[in-house]
């Protein structure tokens, strides 16, 4: 639902998602678009999803919602919110001056948002941990900005090392998040 870097939902309710196609939303392609909303058109009319598969699983009630007010009609005896969950940690380590993204660095992430804040922000400390089409472009835009470094991919227990460590953790996404494991291990960084 994320269409020129902006939430775009008007398909969602439609049985035949024209602007789909006005927008070439497939693969910036108009025929792949016009062939995709053929096909899902056809089985929303013929109620495929309804008939044919006997359960949804889905990590949000967000997404619930969503999936439950589409065209897709579906029966909500059908949909169960299933999130993902994490081992409670029980290390504790001593915190730093440093805010701390983890994830894809790509434009619906929002990580270049993010770059421009901390910009701006010479006395706060960010460091961006992962990797994405986005990333050598953000680094060379801020080479000039000492606060801002980029860490590459770290391993599963560096990272959470280093969320533990941090001010917070943020999450810059322009586009509508799942439920990511990312933020159920900051929940989950100190005993309780």
């Amino acid at each position: 639902m994320l269409r020129n870097n902006k939430i775009c939902e008007l398909c969602v309710n439609k049985k035949l998602p024209w602007t789909g196609i006005k927008y070439r939303c497939y693969r910036n392609s108009f025929i792949e678009s016009a062939l995709v909303t053929g096909i899902t058109s056809f089985h929303k009319i013929i109620k495929t999803w309804n008939h044919y598969i006997s359960q949804y699983i889905l990590l949000t009630e967000f997404a619930k919602n969503k999936m439950l007010h589409s065209s897709l009609d579906l029966n909500e005896e059908k949909i169960s919110v299933i999130p993902n969950f994490i081992p409670d940690s029980k290390a504790v380590l001593e915190k730093k001056e440093f805010f701390l993204y983890v994830g894809r660095i790509s434009k619906e992430k929002g990580v270049s948002i993010l770059v421009d804040a901390f910009a701006n922000l010479k006395s706060e400390k960010i460091l961006i941990v992962g990797e994405g089409p986005e990333k050598a472009n953000l680094e060379l835009l801020s080479l000039h900005n000492s606060n801002i470094n980029f860490m590459g991919k770290k391993s599963k227990s560096e990272v959470l090392d280093l969320m533990q460590q941090c001010k917070a953790l943020i999450f810059p996404s322009i586009c509508y998040e799942g439920l990511p494991f990312t933020i159920l291990e900051l929940l989950h960084r100190e005993p309780r």
